[in-house]
């Protein structure tokens, strides 16, 4: 891991400890589910909860701010994280993801 990204990782880490408070977090994918969250009753959480970039590095054209700015972020256990990546339609629906052409709203 070079330098840089080892300044970024720490970076990071301050900024979601202090905008979440110190680990470990809770999985926030169920505050977000809302009536979606009717067709899967039987998702549960499994895995460390790290946060999720709701614009993820490859949209955002930016990955070093992306991956600093919490306002972009939510916490999500690993089961959740990867259910975002194989449900992009669902996660975008839900607020859990947004389009490159979507960077610009907050």
């Amino acid at each position: 891991m070079s330098d840089k990204r080892k300044e970024v990782n720490a970076a990071r880490r301050e900024a979601q400890e202090a905008a979440w408070g110190p680990r470990p977090w809770r999985c926030q994918f169920n505050s977000f589910a809302g009536p979606i969250q009717r067709a899967y009753d039987d998702v549960f959480c499994f895995g460390e909860v790290n946060g999720h970039e709701i614009l993820s590095r490859a949209r955002s054209g930016q990955s070093d701010a992306n991956l600093i700015d919490v306002s972009g972020q939510v916490p999500l256990c690993n089961f959740h994280n990867e259910w975002c990546e194989s449900n992009p339609t669902l996660a975008h629906e839900m607020g859990l993801a947004r389009h490159a052409w979507e960077r610009d709203e907050d």
